[in-house]
């Protein structure tokens, strides 16, 4: 080395390790704070070493507490590859697009392309309750903590991007050693975090489980990761989690008191799984902060309906949280609890809560008027909310109560030949009527425009029980007609005979007799119509004219609808022979 390159060399490391002093004597890493980074793989290896140093020499409970903070992160989360899904929240934050998984020998790799490290990075991993992202509102990490539930698999992490190359563990932080890394699984620029194993703690089989029951909806919100890919050591992929995304149409709603744009999109797994996607930026709630974490002028909200086979409810911040019984997923910059496996009951989560409220109005009506069939999935029943005072019940209570107050009033559907129309236009038949009265008949009856189009009924009859629902709490809901109401209809000398044929025996099948007995519905073969006789009344009905009754006059010929060879027609055959 020449007297020159030593000089460079030293100019590195004084300059690296000034870096890492000036940042270690901050208070937090405030927003906008200017850390020179180091310059080059000298002062790069110089910083590290000097962060290392002087965690070395804190107070001696205080390292033992940060080692221990550490040490129990692995115990945070019940899901050992917790992880995992930390890796793809921070890259996410960082604006990646691709992250990719390789599982060999006696290490787990982890790649993506984001925004590659800064030395506040490496102290923020080191100190686990340290997070550098504290000013940044946008992003949905909370705490340091994250990355090192792989504790879970591994004592050390190994981060490797640039210059930089440290481990994190024992000693708190040090140079890490290079190691290979295959041309197809990096690219340059990329970040690789490196999680050394023993022998049969983690295997390929174990990630692509994990990864399966993550599902493709894990990626549902996120702006910028477009796909998480598990290779193997040959760099064919084992598992990939993928959405194929489009872009909708917008519209406008009000939320928070306020109008916003609403964008929409839809989503697409490989297993056919679909979803409308509805997002918006509004004011975020006023006068409540958050608990380590910034809060913007503006917050994030989305909601997800699902369209195909896929209707698991998930609670979102960025990533997957906590699961919900509703066909729906949401997303907010929620604030979750350190092992994000559920939503912490805090101010700023319940005023969240009435936003996505909102939102949630706003998209489901959207849908009813694009889709309808498909929307009565998201609508909430009360077997759908739990009886728990968590966050996320509390959220489902509000979502079901929107339904019954928002969504039935608000709820427009296009009726072919009437129009848009309202819940209270409209009306629908009782279960027992289906296929027996037509349209026109039940909204007769109901004296209303229109019946609930067949368009918009789903065919597992969900809507029957939204409807019902409705009903008990004041809800705008179409007038339904019963069995009772329809067997006026029996009166209408238009029907034809087999119409009042299907009538009569639905009545009959449910020991409603009086309609029959009153109304002029039988009719003989001329076309007559007539009421059924009573037991003292001299007049009889028969297959054919015949006998004294012919001759006298009272014996009139059915007419062959009552003859024929249906069950409905037996029935009434039955019932009339019964009644002499």
């Amino acid at each position: 080395m020449t007297t020159g390159d030593a000089v460079r060399r030293t100019a590195a490391v004084e300059q690296g390790i000034a870096s890492a002093d000036a940042l270690f004597s901050m208070e937090g890493i405030p927003e906008g704070a200017v850390v020179p980074e180091p310059e080059g793989e000298a002062a790069t290896e110089a910083a590290v070493e000097r962060l290392g140093s002087r965690f070395a020499r804190l107070d001696g409970q205080v390292r033992h507490a940060l080692r221990r903070t550490r040490d129990h992160a692995g115990n945070l989360s019940s899901d050992r590859l917790q992880g995992l899904s930390e890796i793809v929240q921070n890259a996410e934050d960082l604006g990646a697009t691709d992250v990719r998984i390789l599982t060999r020998g006696r290490e787990l790799l982890v790649a993506h392309n984001g925004n590659p490290v800064r030395l506040p990075d490496v102290l923020a991993l080191a100190m686990p309750w340290l997070t550098s992202k504290a000013e940044q509102a946008e992003s949905t990490g909370r705490f340091g903590i994250g990355l090192m539930t792989l504790q879970s698999l591994s004592p050390h992490l190994e981060v490797h991007c640039g210059h930089y190359r440290f481990r994190v563990g024992d000693p708190d932080i040090s140079v890490a050693r290079p190691f290979p890394v295959p041309d197809w699984f990096v690219g340059d620029t990329w970040t690789v975090l490196r999680v050394p194993l023993e022998p049969g703690v983690l295997g390929a089989d174990e990630v692509d489980v994990w990864l399966a029951e993550w599902g493709d909806s894990a990626l549902l919100f996120l702006g910028s990761v477009g796909s998480v890919t598990h290779l193997d050591e040959q760099g064919a992929v084992r598992h990939r989690l993928a959405l194929d995304r489009e872009t909708g149409e917008p519209f406008e709603a009000v939320v928070g008191g306020r109008s916003v744009d609403v964008e929409t999109g839809g989503a697409r797994a490989g297993d056919g799984s679909r979803w409308l996607v509805c997002r918006a930026t509004v004011p975020s709630p006023s006068g409540i902060t958050r608990s380590h974490k910034a809060v913007g002028s503006t917050t994030a909200i989305a909601v997800a309906l699902p369209l195909g086979p896929d209707d698991a409810g998930r609670i979102y911040a960025g990533l997957p949280v906590a699961d919900t019984a509703l066909s729906l997923c949401i997303s907010a910059q929620f604030d979750p609890i350190a092992s994000r496996q559920a939503l912490d009951d805090t101010p700023w989560n319940r005023a969240l809560n009435e936003l996505v409220g909102d939102l949630w109005t706003a998209a489901v009506l959207w849908q009813f008027r694009r889709d309808p069939a498909r929307a009565w999935r998201a609508v909430p029943l009360p077997d759908d909310v739990r009886d728990s005072r968590d966050p996320v019940a509390a959220l489902e209570r509000l979502l079901l109560d929107r339904a019954r107050a928002g969504v039935s009033h608000g709820l427009v559907l296009d009726v072919p030949g009437y129009g848009p129309l309202g819940l209270d236009d409209l009306a629908v038949e009782d279960e027992t009527l289906v296929g027996v009265a037509t349209e026109e008949e039940i909204s007769r009856v109901a004296e209303r425009t229109a019946v609930l189009p067949k368009v918009a009924r789903d065919e597992d009859g969900r809507w029957r029980e939204v409807l019902a629902d409705w009903e008990n709490h004041d809800s705008a809901v179409p007038v339904t007609v019963d069995l009772y109401d329809a067997l006026r209809l029996l009166e209408d000398e238009t029907r034809s005979p087999q119409a009042n044929i299907r009538l009569a025996a639905v009545g009959l099948a449910s020991n409603i007799y009086s309609s029959l007995l009153s109304s002029r519905w039988l009719v003989d073969s001329s076309g007559g119509r007539h009421r059924v006789p009573r037991p003292a009344e001299p007049a009889v009905f028969t297959d054919a004219p015949r006998g004294l009754g012919a001759s006298l006059g009272f014996s009139r010929e059915i007419h062959p609808a009552f003859l024929a060879d249906t069950d409905e027609a037996r029935s009434v055959r039955t019932w009339l022979r019964k009644r002499s």
